[in-house]
């Protein structure tokens, strides 16, 4: 990660479309949060893949952003 990649991190296991999430004290949380933690650590930003939000909603996101900009 310190050659300037940005990580890429499944987030699945915690995403909004997970049907049964694991215990939050869990072995597989901790190593999801070390991955985010390291990726935030060295480059400063991650890609989560697996997180269960649509194309729609961040198209959704992204025009009110736009309206906020114009508000200024």
């Amino acid at each position: 990660m310190a050659n300037g990649l940005i990580s890429v991190v499944d987030f699945g296991i915690m995403g909004l479309n997970c049907q049964n999430p694991p215990s939050l004290d869990g072995e597989s949380v901790q190593l999801l949060a070390d991955k985010i933690h390291t990726a935030f650590s060295t480059i400063g930003f991650v890609y989560l893949t697996n997180h269960g939000i649509s194309d729609a909603e961040v198209s959704i996101m992204e025009l009110s952003r736009g309206s906020f900009a114009r508000s200024r």
